[in-house]
């Protein structure tokens, strides 16, 4: 029997590594909805990516948000890596990369006022600094050799690991931005059907919001350059979890099976107090069962292991949608109204899967690898992307105006799919509005893309 040592010392079975996800269920009455908002900081007189060391970089910055608004300090040592506040966290992506992650909450109306407050200070004080915030999927300007790793030990770890799995893993860590959405599951059989279909579909969503058609100052040949740099970072670790998962519509998965993935996973490191010790790419599965470095397995490493997990859909004790470039302020909330409108209704749920039940997992994979590229003209068993993005939003739409939260206008949270939905009926994605202008009327000028992806 394999054994791990759970954090008050008992010895148990493997069983306990399933817990955190059984612990994660919750009746629908309680079920919230959080996000992960990402944003690129830049310098406004060049564009370069703001720096974190830098005067009035994005150390300086945490530290004026600290001083102003009385956020608490998230230190590393002696580097501070982030800000909490009342269940709303700031912390930094790899290249600096500002990342806002709400409070779980009851509506997407909520979570719009939590955001718009937020950009609304936030872009005030970087315009103070001489630097503003993007709502985009990637730098600009900066690539990945010209943007330094903040001082975090995780990341250190990560780049020299992942450097040697994928050509494009360090434009994933260093440039690129997204929006991840959290929800809810009721039990295990609810965990593992949202879980499938989330899977299956995100290709569509990725495509709809794609919006990281510049980098290094031109068009980068793509429409999603974010979604491409994940086909390119470690496949051991990225993707769609299972076929067995996908094909059943999640019926023939569990938590178990859930874990026995993330067993056969290659680990990247663990820590032991203030030590970091590098795995070398054994299994989990192996540490498990033989230990290693003269170290043996804790339930923390398993936490962290879990955290070291990427695919386009996760589970934790929620399940984490993660497959979409970050946005300027009047898309921001699509993405959440989206996933609720879809996955907190069942009628919602079935309809989806039933416009989806053909798909198959080769026919997802393939979808994945040409939507960064085509976005809504990608094709899925002959028929468009586009056509099914409209059906979902469709499907999303009635459903959110079901749940009747309400904002002071009386208006229902459907109103968040509007300007989406206006897009995709014009065959555009954010990226095909860039590029439309971009060259027209634009004429290739960075200060005009600037200014039209800038959040405040």
């Amino acid at each position: 029997m394999s054994i791990i040592t759970q954090k008050n010392n008992s010895v148990l079975d493997k069983t306990l590594l399933s817990k955190v996800f059984f612990d994660g269920c919750k009746p629908k009455s309680n079920f919230k909805t959080g996000i992960e908002f990402e944003k690129l900081p830049v310098l406004k007189n060049n564009y370069n990516a703001c720096d974190y060391s830098q005067s009035n970089g994005i150390r300086d910055f945490l530290y004026k948000i600290h001083k102003e608004l009385k956020w608490d300090l998230i230190f590393e040592g002696e580097n501070l890596i982030g800000l909490k506040n009342h269940g709303n966290l700031i912390t930094l992506e790899p290249g600096c990369q500002f990342e806002f992650s709400t409070s779980p909450q009851n509506s997407i109306h909520s979570i719009n006022n939590i955001l718009k407050s937020y950009n609304n200070i936030t872009a005030q004080y970087a315009d103070e600094m001489g630097f503003l915030w993007l709502g985009c999927g990637a730098q600009p300007v900066s690539t990945f050799e010209n943007i330094n790793v903040i001082p975090k030990k995780r990341y250190g770890f990560m780049s020299e690991y992942l450097s040697k799995m994928g050509s494009l893993s360090m434009v994933m860590m260093r440039e690129t931005a997204g929006i991840q959405v959290a929800v809810d599951f009721e039990d295990e059989q609810d965990a593992m059907k949202k879980l499938a279909l989330a899977l299956k579909i995100t290709p569509v969503i990725t495509a709809m919001f794609a919006n990281s058609p510049i980098r290094n100052g031109k068009t980068n040949g793509y429409k999603s350059f974010r979604a491409k740099s994940w086909l390119d970072t470690d496949n051991n670790r990225c993707g769609l979890v299972s076929k067995s998962l996908i094909n059943s519509n999640g019926k023939d998965f569990s938590f178990e099976n859930y874990v026995n993935v993330l067993l056969n996973v290659p680990m990247i490191f663990i820590q032991r107090n203030n030590n970091f010790i590098k795995m070398n790419g054994i299994t989990f599965k192996e540490f498990l069962s033989n230990g290693y470095a003269q170290t043996q397995a804790i339930i923390e490493d398993w936490d962290l292991h879990c955290s070291l997990y990427f695919p386009d859909v996760r589970l934790k004790n929620f399940i984490e949608l993660r497959g979409f470039d970050s946005q300027k302020n009047n898309l921001q909330m699509a993405i959440p109204a989206l996933w609720k409108g879809i996955l907190y209704n069942p009628s919602a749920i079935d309809a989806v899967f039933n416009l989806t039940k053909n798909w198959k997992f080769e026919d997802i994979e393939k979808m994945r690898n040409e939507v960064p590229k085509t976005a809504l003209d990608t094709e899925i068993q002959g028929k468009k992307v586009q056509n099914f993005a409209l059906e979902f939003l469709e499907i999303a739409q009635e459903s959110l105006k079901t749940f009747r939260d309400y904002n002071y206008r009386n208006e229902d949270e459907s109103i968040y799919l509007d300007c989406i939905k206006d897009l995709t009926k014009q065959h555009k994605t954010p990226a095909d509005v860039i590029l439309d202008n971009w060259n027209g009327s634009w004429n290739k000028n960075l200060d005009k893309f600037i200014e039209y992806v800038k959040v405040n």
